[in-house]
């Protein structure tokens, strides 16, 4: 090659690093609006990605993910897990339940029971299939780690969004959803909270045998309707052989809210949010179309834990306490006590709802 030969080459090689900072800095506003920032390297690996499909959102996916490998590694093992609930092969063990439930003692309520000791008290016995691995299998799947990300680890807006949205999907495979929550100081803050829809629908199979023994064992001590003796029944059993137990808090690197799924409550009892779900999840074995809403009430002062309770759509009695959630009547259920349907606390108060969620 001639000597003006090279000296052109010379030129040339010179003139691309040059040529490459004047595109970056044209089109920066335009590489920002996808997420393009950051030192020179990463910034030309972008821009390189940008130029050969017209987007980022595979670089900043990749980018997302290698950020929370270095910064939240509780978070990157998570999302690079397998996401499907595996159950164990089946096996069905028989469990034993038994309860007594005093209510045909009950002859009048006037603010407190008045009985008539000369009735029976119903004692009642059944058993029914249970299969506890299954329903173990459940409990370790559901959960969101104890670690929650936070939106300065990523660079760029197509990168924080590309990450939540793994995030998200991550954690709707484990009966997860993340919220916004009010503050009044720094404005709304990203929480987890419990997807009741798919604690239901993973347990309920599971849980569909027990139902159904229940409701055949549980004696007809009074005529009623047979939607309500259905309720009646579940909630008998709800009520008085599950106990009520606090939830100890999680030793595996999850938070579960406090909440048990449906299948270990039953095995183990739980406090009452995970009851009215258990008996939510009993109902809707039995009835796949009856109204169910849980219920969340706030009770003293502010971080008080509150209290929850089931409401069914069911035809209301004269004397029942009833809400109107979602545009329909609905009939109070408390799980946590032997009370009747219809039948609450004296320190109810429709007032202090805080909240409610459907049953699908």
């Amino acid at each position: 090659m001639s000597p003006r030969g090279s000296q052109v080459w010379r030129w040339v090689g010179n003139l691309v690093p040059v040529l490459a900072i004047v595109v970056c800095a044209l089109f920066a506003p335009a590489f920002a609006s996808y997420g393009i920032r950051g030192g020179w390297a990463a910034s030309t690996a972008r821009v390189s990605e940008f130029v050969r499909t017209g987007s980022c959102k595979a670089a900043s996916h990749a980018e997302a993910m290698a950020a929370a490998r270095v910064r939240m590694p509780e978070v990157a093992a998570f999302l690079a897990q397998d996401h499907q609930l595996e159950f164990p092969v089946p096996r069905a063990d028989i469990a034993h339940f038994a309860w007594k439930d005093n209510r045909p003692q009950i002859v009048r309520i006037e603010g407190i029971d008045f009985r008539d000791p000369t009735r029976d008290v119903l004692e009642i016995a059944c058993t029914a299939p249970v299969d506890r691995g299954a329903i173990a299998a459940v409990e370790a799947h559901f959960g969101w780690p104890a670690q929650m990300p936070e939106p300065s680890y990523f660079v760029g807006d197509a990168a924080k969004t590309a990450f939540e949205s793994a995030y998200r999907e991550s954690l709707a495979a484990h009966g997860c959803r993340m919220v916004l929550e009010p503050h009044p100081e720094d404005g709304p803050l990203r929480g987890f909270s419990p997807d009741y829809a798919w604690l239901v629908s993973v347990s309920r199979p599971l849980l569909a045998p027990v139902a159904a023994k229940v409701i055949a064992v549980f004696p007809d001590y009074e005529s009623r309707h047979s939607q309500r003796r259905t309720v009646d029944a579940l909630t008998s059993f709800v009520q008085r052989a599950v106990p009520y137990v606090t939830i100890p808090a999680a030793v595996d690197g999850k938070e579960r809210a406090g909440l048990r799924t449906p299948g270990t409550t039953l095995l183990e009892g739980g406090d009452c949010d995970s009851k009215c779900l258990l008996l939510a999840t009993l109902i809707r074995s039995i009835d796949p179309a009856l109204p169910l809403a849980v219920v969340h009430f706030r009770r003293g002062a502010p971080g008080d834990q509150g209290h929850s309770m089931l409401f069914v759509g069911i035809d209301p009695a004269t004397d029942d306490e009833t809400m109107d959630i979602d545009g329909r009547c609905m009939v109070a259920v408390e799980t946590t006590d032997g009370w009747d349907i219809g039948r609450v606390p004296t320190e109810f108060d429709p007032a202090q709802m805080h909240s409610f969620v459907m049953i699908p």
